[in-house]
């Protein structure tokens, strides 16, 4: 697998950025949601689907 890509050459700190970026994407969409005066409410988790 080394020959089609190096792990090794991977920074640590990219690796980060990547695993981080989507939560990090997903909370900051909720805090504009709710500055926009969306309701707390559409943030609980009902168990069941709701869509």
């Amino acid at each position: 697998m080394s020959r089609f890509f190096n792990f090794r050459a991977v920074r640590p700190v990219y690796l980060l950025l990547a695993c981080l970026l989507m939560p990090a994407s997903i909370l900051l969409a909720q805090a504009v949601s709710l500055l926009f005066g969306y309701s707390p409410e559409q943030f609980v988790i009902t168990g069941h689907f709701t869509f």
